[in-house]
């Protein structure tokens, strides 16, 4: 949010997200599980399609102190 003048992100309850622009474009999404964990991959992988220039849409996922895999959102 502190990046993008306009954006608002709300995380719920049981793996809820949403997210939205002052133009009006929004995004939601639930993940199943209720986990966390995939939220960054998903919300930065939402903005590069709403056209917002971020980062990779992947996160790592660690074994101790070495990357052992990513989750990426796919659409």
């Amino acid at each position: 949010m502190q990046r993008y003048s306009g954006l608002f992100l709300k995380e719920g309850a049981e793996g809820v997200e949403v997210g939205s622009l002052s133009d009006g474009r929004t995004f939601v999404f639930k993940v199943s599980d209720g986990a966390s964990r995939a939220h960054a991959a998903i919300v930065i992988a939402c903005l590069n399609k709403l056209g917002l220039s971020t980062q990779p849409d992947s996160s790592p996922i660690y074994g101790g102190d070495t990357v052992v895999g990513a989750i990426q959102a796919t659409f």
